[in-house]
Order: structure tokens, then sequence, then C-alpha cells
């Protein structure tokens, strides 16, 4: 049984009656990944989940939540088994957010290349 994280609320919840914040906004808060520890430091009981609710955060339920957790966790695993020896970078970049770079089209470069061998025929007239 857990405490609400509201300091002066005296509920003890059971895992199916707590409610936690979106997983996007424990991380804005914590600065890292979510984990099934940092998860437990923002559990709410059932009142103070509403008024966070009508405040416009969204709120969902700590058992699908932790499960959420743990299939993510399952998934990079098994990212890192398959990337191997790069694994860290990879996840860590991954995780920052950071996207692979886009590979440069060349069809822009031969489009004008085109244009100028055509601009440099000599048609008569």
């Amino acid at each position: 049984m857990e405490n609400c994280t509201v300091e002066k609320c005296p509920v003890k919840l059971e895992p199916a009656t707590a409610w936690v914040p979106s997983l996007q906004a424990i991380r804005k808060v914590i600065g890292k990944v979510v984990e099934s520890v940092e998860l437990k430091k923002h559990i709410f009981c059932g009142r103070h989940a509403r008024a966070l609710r009508e405040e416009g955060l969204r709120m969902y339920s700590y058992t699908s939540t932790l499960q959420e957790l743990e299939r993510r966790q399952g998934e990079r695993e098994a990212e890192r088994d398959a990337v191997g020896r790069y694994s860290t970078m990879y996840l860590a970049l991954k995780d920052a957010g950071v996207k692979p770079p886009k590979k440069r089209r060349k069809a822009k470069a031969k489009t004008a290349t085109i244009v100028e061998q055509a601009l440099a025929i000599d048609i008569p007239s």
C-alpha cells in the first residue's frame, strides 16, 4: 500500500485504485526515462487525480501504466540485444529523442544539371 503523493493526504492506496500522470509528464519532471521506482513517487488518489485532470494533466491507472513500463523495458532490452555493442549509445540517443539524419536527395542536383544542360544547348531558330 502506498500513500498519495500530496503531503497531507491520508489515503492509503492499493495499486488498483492509484492514479499516475502520463509517462511523458513524469519524464519532463525527472529528466530521464521513467522506471517503476520513479512511478511510485508520483502516485495520486482518485480525488487528487480528478483535480489534476481538471487542470489539464492526463492521468492513468497505476496498474496499466506499470504494465506499459514493463512492455517498454522489454522492447528496450530486445533492441539492446539486437544492436549489440552500439546498444548503449543507440538507446541513449533514442531515449533523448534524437532522430537519425535524413539522406540528402540528389534529385534536386540532377534537376539543376539537366536544366543547365538544356540551357547550354544552342537551338537554331
